[in-house]
């Protein structure tokens, strides 16, 4: 077989041959890359197949000039990096053990290395899935990194996920909150979602969110219209007003919580314990296995939204990893050298030239 890695940039062939992958969800897909897709940043899936397995590996393209403030300190096309968008993806390998996994990841990096010396590659940046737990295997090509506790809710092994992965004082909350007249509404393949964008972009302004978070109309309205039959919103209504809302991807037998707003109004009210908790409910009835949560702001295992996310699950969680490279350490160093931050002060973000 052909030991080369082949890019792919069209869907059709990029669908094609994520149907004969195993192990991936909606975050491998094109559609969800094509979220992502604006200038300087292209979506590109690697795929290599040999006598040892085969490897499949989306990620993004970035044109540096574009992406990390210094568009005035360097020309276009000539310094770019390879990095997984928000959420989980990374390479996936299929191979009959995992001697054979490890001998198919050698070789797809053997010739994922003429590609980065091409387009000169400096760096890649992989956050691995939790659930898939992609990065085994990987710790010969990238330095694979331990990030932090990720929180999942089991919605089939504990009875009603209800009373078994929500703490007591969290469902006494929620039924607290129901009785104020809080309602949650599910809503799957939604068509229109303006008001929801709004509470969103508003939610994230209040929280001074980085750039990255501000996603534009156009942002949703391509994920309606290419992945709405994998889209679950919740909906949170008092008084016939909708107050706040989750959104979620449906992928497999694991639903994704992706994003969620609540109106400043009220905040007071924690809508947001209906939310999910009606995540919880509906997909424990529509027999999904996890509800994936997500982590707190910090590793620290005292985050407060790590610790507000824990109280739905309190049996289930999984270990979130992450994938570092330098490809070019000269122009690495480069780069870190004319941006407003060094690889010592900037040590916990990478690369560091970046700080989003």
């Amino acid at each position: 077989m052909d030991s080369g890695c082949k890019f792919i940039y069209e869907q059709k062939e990029w669908d094609s041959i994520l149907s004969g992958f195993k192990q991936k969800d909606v975050y491998f897909e094109y559609s969800y890359f094509d979220l992502y897709r604006c200038e300087g940043e292209t979506p590109v899936l690697a795929f290599i197949e040999s006598d040892y397995g085969k490897v499949a590996y989306p990620f993004m393209l970035r044109d540096v000039h574009f992406h990390s403030d210094m568009d005035s300190k360097i020309e276009k096309g000539k310094f770019f990096e390879i990095s997984t968008p928000y959420g989980y993806s990374g390479p996936t390998v299929e191979a009959k053990d995992d001697k054979l996994k490890a001998k198919s990841i050698q070789l797809f990096y053997k010739s994922l290395s003429k590609f980065c010396k091409e387009k000169n590659v400096i760096s890649e940046f992989i956050k691995f899935s939790p659930m898939l737990k992609n990065h085994r295997h990987l710790d010969s090509a990238v330095d694979v990194v331990y990030q932090k506790k990720m929180v999942a809710v089991n919605l089939q092994d504990y009875g009603d996920p209800l009373h078994g992965e929500l703490t007591h004082t969290r469902l006494r909350l929620v039924n607290r909150r129901k009785r104020k007249g809080m309602v949650a509404v599910p809503e799957l393949n939604p068509v229109n979602i303006d008001e929801q964008i709004g509470i969103y972009l508003e939610t994230m302004c209040r929280k001074h969110a980085s750039s990255a978070f501000m996603f534009d109309k156009q942002y949703f309205e391509r994920m309606i219209e290419n992945m709405g039959s994998d889209v679950l919103l919740i909906n949170i209504y008092h008084e016939d007003a909708l107050v706040s809302f989750g959104l979620c991807f449906l992928s497999g037998d694991v639903i994704y919580a992706h994003i969620a707003g609540t109106k400043q109004d009220y905040r007071h009210m924690s809508p947001s314990d209906i939310c999910y908790a009606e995540f919880v409910r509906w997909g424990h009835e529509n027999g999904y296995r996890y509800l994936f949560l997500g982590g707190g702001l910090t590793s620290d295992e005292n985050d407060s939204l790590y610790l507000y996310k824990r109280s739905f699950s309190q049996n289930t969680s999984f270990d979130a990893y992450i994938g570092k490279k330098i490809w070019n350490r000269e122009d690495y160093d480069y780069l870190v050298s004319i941006s407003n931050h060094s690889e010592e002060k900037n040590r916990n973000f990478f690369p560091a030239y970046r700080d989003y």
